[in-house]
């Protein structure tokens, strides 16, 4: 079913489940937020990359206005609840100065693996060790929506993972990327070391004699 959803064009990429804060400053959107308020409307954020609004976003809920300022300005809470497709952009909606689009709704088919799911457990519990982050900081489910920033990906390798429709294949992309990035971080890590190690005394084992 197509639908218009308000918009909130912006250069991140916001993940099904993701709390994020904003800033609210313009007058459009500070007049989407008291729509959001007042009807308890949802709005989408689409991603802008490279200047180019995407196909892909994510449908938002207001969840508070942590602060509001004398000029008008907003400091808002909002929560992702699902992607959808935009059919046609509407730069501005016929009854209100923010924009809006006709969208459809995304449906992400197949269940996560359990596999999987346990694979990148282990591997993000290396890189936060490798990281020296303590262990009381690690989640114990890594959602897409909680390691989706984490894990070093570009802004359009985030679009790319949002615009997967299949949970297996979020969960192989992440793999992936973890895979790759492992090993650089531990070569760091003994970078790291090395300099650490520099004018101080190091034990090193001659080799055994013949």
């Amino acid at each position: 079913m197509t639908y218009l959803l308000a918009q909130f064009p912006l250069q991140i990429v916001v993940f099904p489940g993701e709390t994020i804060p904003l800033h609210i400053f313009e007058p459009r959107y500070r007049d989407l937020i008291q729509d959001c308020e007042e009807s308890e409307i949802p709005f989408g954020i689409t991603p802008v990359i490279d200047g180019k609004t995407k196909e892909v976003g994510t449908s938002m809920q207001l969840v508070n206005i942590k602060k509001r300022y004398p000029d008008g300005r907003l400091d808002i809470t909002v929560k992702g609840t699902h992607t959808y497709l935009i059919k046609r952009f509407h730069v501005i909606s016929e009854q209100k100065i923010y924009a809006a689009a006709e969208v459809t709704d995304r449906q992400i088919t197949g269940a996560a693996d359990p596999t999987y799911e346990l694979h990148i457990h282990t591997l993000m519990e290396e890189l936060y060790s490798i990281m020296r982050i303590p262990k009381r900081k690690i989640p114990e489910n890594f959602q897409l929506s909680t390691i989706a920033h984490k894990i070093g990906l570009s802004l359009e390798e985030e679009y790319q993972l949002l615009s997967m429709s299949n949970q297996i294949e979020q969960q192989t992309f992440i793999i992936d990327r973890l895979e790759k990035i492992l090993p650089q971080i531990r070569e760091m890590e003994e970078i790291r070391k090395r300099i650490e190690m520099n004018g101080h005394t190091r034990y090193i084992i001659p080799p055994k004699r013949n």
